[in-house]
């Protein structure tokens, strides 16, 4: 070892400086690079060189173990850094395990600060004159220029002193000083400047070290003795391998001091022998120790499956923020969810195997929900299908996982998202009938292992026509029907869709949900929107409820719907819309609506007030201060459009929901008829019986026609000339004037209902003539006499009719839910041109959003 020291300590040297910031894959890299330089320039370097193995001992890693740092080897390099690093450490720490480490490592030591707290160079100034350990936690980007000269260490030394400057004060520096900083963000854009005066360390948890800790997570719920026993167990050879260790160094320190013959000491050679019987008893205590581990990993493997599906859907959450800079979730919050899904579970209700079985099916049931309901629905497939190709990724090995979902290959997987690519370097004419660059994708897709093929040549462009020019190609039985038999054998669903993506873009959408749906299920394709009162019922007054919307909704109609629905009125709602100089008006209100009973307090438009939101984090972090004095039935309601400022914190501890208009005519009516908890068409709306028989039929046509011309704008100008704001109000207005007619007239006045709903409610905002006319006539397929007719349907197919007079609000919830999740461009009027190209760029937007989370 001592031949190979100077290697060694060249390449850990070059870690410690240059790898913080790199991912495991790319840290080993650089060590292959390291050690490839050494060899050809004949410095001897270790054969196995590792830096866990140069750099620490076993009982110091075993010491940060106890210590709450992960057991994988990724946070094991990343405390040695923070150990040996020059600079202080700066700490990107997006799931606070560094800062659970450093908090346990320091103990009562350390004092914790925030970057936005005003007093904070104080603090510094105070830790650095009596050598206490400063954690300086949520560092901004841009780097107080006071902050600098700690960062630089730009001591100076007058009377056998050292000193430093801090703006105008000039601090006497005591040595014992440490300062640890992190920041949640996950992706930080800290300038070049400021990285070389710190020691960036990526803290990112990986998937082994959470893979660990779910796994000790699951073994102390279903058995908490055999945990206990574990970590007894690592508590004792920790302890002996330390007393070894004192043992050789005592040792050591006798030989040095011995004068003489060594011979001659009496005192070293009893020593020596108490040594060695004592070394002889601890490695043979080590060896059974190590024996009894073995078999307790053994046993703990068992729960792996749970620990692997955990991990995966952790990551595969994580990872939604690359989307969207509001889609953040703490790995705390994941902890309580895990904890709560085998809380679910009956443990001595089925078999071993069923048992872990319904705990992960419970585990993707309990996440599904919660985060479905933060996400816009262009973004809900993309989650449905990242968990299941994730999950079938991880369906290999030890990670073998209780399911029948079978295992993707990563060269399927990268030839879905990346054909394009592909593609683009091959030199091919196209067929006729289809495209150059899908002619290229279908020549590298008949390449790919499990596609077989035959040399009749024929059949190949025959199968291929087939799915060309078929109406649904993304069904399976398509696939069963076709001469596929004939010239493709173990054609996987997976193979299925990457084929549909290369011949028929239009219909990946359509064939990503088959997919799903045969995968995982039918209730993992969200549809119908929130429901604000069930999320109500499950918060709690320490929790902000976080209405995220696209630009151009008002979520506050829905939350007043709610208020109005649970307290019978909305005089507890306080609402503030914030901007400049709104800040000091919500905070007060906040403090006092804490202390009245039932109050609620409803913050608009929070991206506009970025100077406000870190004292808007500090407010939410006192929720939950064990001091605090609130009422139980208190809520802080929060909106925001998605926005870069707006506090990580508060995003990570509060409940989101998106809150968006629902896309296509299935949800836009799921939402009026009030599935979501607060629609428009409320018990009381639905049962007029002042409007007579023919209430329920024109007020489900008049929904519908709205929910057709709002979803008619999808196809862009093909939809509308003038994209002319369309509003709620219209359809509450609409409702309102119908209600009145009817009842104030014994024959149904068409004439008036046809004019106050096309164009005074609706038309009044409509400036383009030709959209006006357009407007009008399909105003006119749901407003006419056919329609209180019982066999009436809007569409050819029969799916589409009116309510029955006789069908209560839940029978017409009922037969929304039985629609279809696609649209026909018939219901709006459209041509199948329109549709394939509204279809083929949302297949598109699709693939991008998948491409922009892979690493």
């Amino acid at each position: 070892k001592l031949q190979c020291i100077m290697g060694d300590a060249l390449v850990s040297a070059a870690c410690i400086i240059y790898s913080g910031v790199l991912s495991a894959g790319y840290r080993q890299q650089l060590v292959n690079e390291c050690l490839r330089l050494c060899n050809k320039n004949i410095i001897p370097v270790s054969p196995n060189y590792s830096l866990i193995t140069a750099m620490t001992e076993k009982n110091e890693i075993s010491k940060w173990q106890k210590e709450g740092l992960p057991l994988d080897q990724y946070s094991i390099e990343n405390a040695i850094l923070v150990k040996n690093g020059q600079r202080w450490p700066l700490l990107i720490d997006p799931q606070k395990q560094a800062y659970k480490w450093v908090c346990q490592m320091e103990g009562n030591g350390l004092r914790q600060i925030h970057a936005s707290d005003s007093s904070y160079l104080r603090t510094l100034e105070n830790a650095m004159r009596i050598g206490d350990s400063i954690l300086l936690q949520d560092l901004a980007e841009t780097v107080d220029s006071n902050l600098k000269s700690i960062l630089k260490r730009e001591l100076y030394n007058r009377q056998g002193k050292d000193f430093i400057r801090i703006g105008d004060a000039e601090i006497e520096y005591n040595h014992n000083f440490r300062l640890y900083m992190t920041t949640q963000k996950a992706n930080p854009h800290f300038l070049p400047a400021v990285c070389n005066m710190v020691t960036m360390i990526n803290f990112t948890v990986t998937f082994q070290g959470l893979q660990d800790q779910l796994l000790s997570a699951v073994v102390i719920y279903e058995t908490p003795q055999l945990e206990q026993q574990r970590y007894e167990l690592l508590e004792s050879i920790s302890a002996d391998q330390i007393t070894l260790r004192k043992l050789e160094q005592k040792s050591l320190e006798l030989l040095q001091k011995t004068e003489g013959h060594l011979l001659d000491d009496q005192d070293l050679i009893d020593n020596l022998q108490r040594t060695k019987v004592t070394s002889k008893e601890i490695f043979e205590r080590i060896d059974a120790s190590a024996k009894t581990e073995a078999t307790i990993e053994k046993t703990r493997k068992n729960y792996l499956p749970i620990a692997t599906r955990g991990a995966v859907l952790y990551f595969v959450v994580a990872d939604l923020i690359k989307v969207n800079c509001m889609y953040q979730f703490s790995l705390e919050w994941f902890h309580k969810i895990f904890v709560e899904s085998m809380d679910s579970v009956n443990k001595l209700q089925n078999s071993f195997n069923s048992h872990l079985k319904d705990i992960i099916d419970m585990l993707m049931s309990n996440v599904y929900k919660t985060v479905s309901s933060a996400l816009f629905t262009e973004n809900q497939l993309c989650f449905s299908f990242l968990l299941c190709t994730k999950i079938m990724q991880s369906n290999y090995g030890e990670n073998q996982a209780l399911d029948k979902l079978g295992f993707l290959p990563e060269n399927e997987w990268n030839f879905f998202l990346y054909s394009s690519m592909l593609a683009n370097i091959m030199d091919k004419n196209g067929a006729i009938w289809v495209g150059v660059n899908s002619y290229k994708d279908i020549i590298l897709f008949s390449r790919m292992p499990h596609f077989i093929v035959n040399d009749n040549q024929f059949l190949l462009k025959l199968f291929f026509f087939q799915c060309y020019s078929s109406k649904k190609p993304h069904k399976k039985c398509f696939f069963l029907q076709s001469c596929l038999n004939l010239y493709v054998e173990n054609l996987s669903s997976f193979q299925r869709i990457i084929l549909i993506k290369i011949l028929r873009p239009e219909s990946l959408n359509s064939a990503v949900r088959e997919f799903v749906t045969e995968k995982l299920g039918a209730r993992y394709l969200q549809i119908g929107g929130i429901n604000l009162k069930e999320v109500y019922e499950d918060s709690n007054a320490s929790t902000p409820l976080i209405l995220i919307h696209s630009h151009g909704t008002d979520p506050a109609a829905q939350l007043l719907r709610l208020a109005q629905e649970i307290k019978g009125n909305t005089q507890h709602v306080k609402m503030v819309s914030l901007g400049r100089g709104q800040g000091t008006k919500a905070e007060d209100l906040i403090h006092k609506a804490q202390l009245f009973s039932g109050q609620w307090v409803f913050l608009q438009n929070c991206h506009l007030a970025t100077s406000f939101m870190p004292r808007l984090s500090d407010i939410v972090d006192s929720f939950t201060q064990p001091n605090i004095n609130m009422d139980p039935q208190f809520r802080l309601w929060l909106s925001s459009t998605p926005d870069p400022s707006f506090p990580i914190s508060i995003l990570q501890k509060g409940f989101k929901m998106a809150i968006e208009p629902p896309q296509g005519l299935k949800g836009k009516l799921l939402q009026t008829f009030g599935y979501s908890g607060s629609g428009v068409v409320t018990e009381m709306i639905f049962n007029k019986a002042e409007c007579g028989l023919s209430w329920k039929k024109l007020l489900f046509s008049l929904c519908f026609f709205n929910a057709v011309v709002h979803e008619r704008k999808k196809y862009g100008a093909l939809g509308w000339n003038i994209q002319w704001e369309k509003r709620e109000g219209a359809l509450h207005v609409s409702i309102q004037m119908l209600g009145m007619l009817l009842a104030n007239h014994k024959e149904i006045p068409w004439p008036a209902i046809c004019y106050m709903t096309g164009e005074v409610a609706y038309g009044g905002r409509v400036t383009d003539h030709w959209d006006r006319r357009c407007l009008l006539s399909i105003l006119n397929n749901f407003y006419n006499p056919a329609v209180l007719q019982e066999d009436f349907v809007y569409t050819i197919d029969g799916i589409y009719r009116p309510v029955s007079a006789t069908d209560s609000l839940q029978d017409c919830r009922a037969y929304l839910e039985s629609l279809p999740d696609t649209d026909s461009p018939e219901l709006f009027g459209m041509h199948t041109c329109a549709e394939r190209a509204f279809l083929e760029s949302q297949a598109q937007t699709f693939i991008g959003t998948i491409v922009s989370m892979q690493p």
